[in-house]
């Protein structure tokens, strides 16, 4: 009889568990930091009172405002891979129709907190590399202390404009807040008396692209002309490649960011607040991509190469700190754009006329099948150009260009302005004059050759080929402009005779590699020989966006992304004992970059909106409840019947006894 007893018991206590389970479900999870094969998740949870994140605490510390993912791959496959999510119910106060700009504003700083506590050993290592070395972001700035100060009024101005009224002004907030998070989560990971991480020398690092502009602005002329000789990596270098190509059934979005090779640690990244998101290649600490090339909510794709303004009276007369930096305007439109023209609208904001681009903006989800490829409608690719000013012809030049991309099938971008104004007041026109082809918009060497191969794209494949093309051995194309005899194919060197030597140049290709070129100045390389020599320049990358991987992904976007120089025909890069002179900090980095092409998908399945969830979990949760009472009362009520039938026997025999 006792096991029939312990059995009811057993059943009890199990449904008890599982009721108490269900409703601790039912209110979330208190655990904070779960580590698996998969990666490690933190949840940020905000303390109202103490106006705080945690990303350690319990449950009691607060509610949870983000959720973060890191997958530390990136000496596997050469990216780490960081995906933020905030919390929908923290954004969504029960009963407000829409959220609040404060709850907002909270939610990105709790992802920002969370990105700097959990990845803060790769940001350490990326801003040393960044910031220490002779050439390094500090020395500029230690030789130009006017961008410190210039830097410093930007700051001001944009803690007090990001209270402006309209969703421009609304966005600023939330992004200035994200960067205050970063600096918190990641100051909050420091071992005790670590020197902390202030707001300052963050933005600078997530302005590193601008920096340039803006020491060529307030430098003194003397000191200026020496850092432009030391530092061209900040001054003068150009950075990217980029090719749209329309083919029968797809289209291709592909980038190559040119940059320094200790610059080689890599994040693929996405932000997600709501139904609002951006997809991204990008750095540790950056809350942008850097690179510029991104993936929206509302399917634009969206990047950039860079346009060197070498007009520096045009910069002194017009660079602006009271206005908002480009990458800012960038992740601003970003988040709040939904299609080609109100991307351009939102980035033309607030022009401070540093990191002068062309940008492209292709809005996938306009082209709603095969059948539109050839004939897309008005609006759906926009190219636009940046110089410092406010005022046409100076500010920003943009125009839909979808009727050039219907009839030539391609667009290429590799440093060069399109348009005429752009193209002559940044001084490229003089620079042209000068040196000739180098700096012509249709001759320049990468001009040319994706003019020829573009044609040779028809899938995926041939554009991941064509993206890390270098073939500057055999290339016309990669001949050395200014150097005598350089102007026909050949086969090898000796059929060439030139006074450079080599005639030929690796960074004169789609994929640049600095290293592969001799050690050598102008003697060996003519006068152009700091942007065609022995340099710490190179393609670091390519990523490919597509129509298909956008549109047909069942509820994902696809990126292929690959980290490191390109070894289409030549080794690995790898790091030797003074391979640069000098030789740049290299924290963290691996020796040999011999990676492949990764796949990275993002779902953008619609958040549903808190208050459905929250009617929903709460009418689940009710039913479940009344169900379980139900089973647990009638397995009570079943039990007390056993124990009665048990007990029954017991008594009668009891009774029955005395009597006989």
């Amino acid at each position: 009889m006792k096991p029939t007893t312990a059995a009811c018991t057993t059943s009890s206590a199990a449904l008890c568990v599982l009721f108490a389970s269900t409703l601790f479900l039912a209110n979330g999870a208190g655990a904070e930091i779960q580590r698996s094969k998969h990666g490690t998740t933190v949840t940020v949870r905000y303390n109202a009172t103490a106006d705080t994140f945690s990303a350690s605490a319990d449950a009691s510390f607060g509610e949870a405002a983000a959720t973060l993912t890191y997958n530390d791959t990136f000496l596997k496959s050469g990216w780490d891979i960081v995906s933020a999510v905030a919390v929908n119910s923290f954004m969504h106060v029960r009963g407000e129709v829409e959220p609040s700009a404060e709850r907002v504003a909270l939610a990105y700083r709790a992802v920002g907190y969370g990105e700097g506590y959990i990845t803060h050993d790769r940001m350490r290592a990326a801003m040393n590399n960044t910031f220490e070395g002779s050439e390094g972001l500090a020395a500029l700035l230690h030789d130009a202390p006017q961008a410190l100060h210039w830097i410093d009024e930007h700051l001001r101005y944009m803690e007090a404009a990001k209270y402006k009224s309209g969703p421009f002004f609304a966005q600023l907030r939330n992004m200035l807040a994200m960067l205050d998070g970063m600096v918190a989560g990641y100051n909050d990971r420091l071992a005790h008396g670590e020197g902390k991480l202030d707001k300052t020398k963050l933005l600078i690092y997530n302005m590193q692209a601008e920096i340039g502009d803006i020491v060529r602005g307030v430098a003194l002329p003397e000191v200026l002309e020496d850092l432009e000789q030391m530092m061209p990596r900040w001054l003068t270098e150009t950075h990217c490649s980029a090719l749209v190509k329309v083919v029968k059934d797809d289209i291709f979005f592909a980038h190559a960011t040119w940059s320094s090779y200790n610059s080689m640690m890599r994040q693929y990244k996405t932000y997600r607040f709501g139904n609002r998101f951006v997809t991204m290649s990008s750095y540790p600490g950056a809350l942008h991509s850097i690179d510029d090339w991104y993936m929206t909510h509302s399917r634009l794709a969206v990047m950039e190469t860079t346009n060197v303004v070498f007009n520096k009276t045009l910069i002194r007369r017009n660079l602006d700190s009271s206005a908002v930096a480009t990458f800012l305007r960038a992740m601003i439109a970003n988040f709040l754009a939904e299609d080609a023209p109100s991307w351009v609208k939102y980035f033309s904001m607030e022009n401070s006329g540093t990191y002068n681009n062309q940008w492209m903006v292709l809005n996938m989800g306009a082209v709603k099948s095969t059948a539109m490829l050839k004939n897309m409608t008005r609006d759906t690719f926009w190219v636009v150009e940046q110089l410092p000013g406010k005022v046409a012809p100076l500010g920003i030049t943009a125009k839909d260009m979808t009727s050039v991309l219907n009839t030539s099938g391609y667009w290429a971008s590799y440093n060069r302005p399109y348009f005429p104004n752009v193209y002559n007041l940044s001084g490229i026109h003089d620079m042209w004059k000068k040196y000739g082809d180098f700096y012509s918009y249709k001759n320049y060497s990468r001009a040319r050759i994706f003019a020829r191969d573009e044609g040779k794209v028809k899938d995926l494949a041939s554009m991941k080929r064509l993206m890390r093309y270098n073939n500057y051995k055999k290339d016309p194309f990669s001949l050395i402009p200014n150097c005598s005899r350089t102007n026909s194919s050949f086969d090898d060197e000796e059929t060439a005779p030139s006074m450079c030597k080599p005639p030929y140049s690796a960074m004169l290709s789609i994929a640049a590699r600095g290293d592969l070129n001799p050690t050598g100045k102008n003697t060996f390389y003519g006068p152009l020989y700091r942007s065609v020599g022995h340099v710490d320049s190179a393609a670091t990358d390519a990523k490919i966006a597509t129509w298909s991987g956008m549109m047909k992904g069942n509820g994902t976007y696809t990126a292929h992304v690959i980290c490191g120089p390109t070894t289409d025909g030549h080794p690995p890069f790898s790091w030797k004992k003074d391979i640069f002179n000098p030789m740049p900090p290299t924290y963290g980095l691996p020796k040999v970059y011999n990676f492949s092409f990764v796949t990275m998908k993002f779902s953008v399945v619609p958040v549903v909106e808190f208050d459905v969830v929250w009617w929903l979990i709460s009418g689940i949760g009710i039913v479940c409840t009344v169900v379980l009472l139900i089973i647990v009362l009638y397995l009570n009520i079943d039990c007390s019947s056993k124990k009665e039938d048990d007990a029954l026997p017991e008594e009668t025999e009891g009774l029955v006894d005395p009597i006989e």
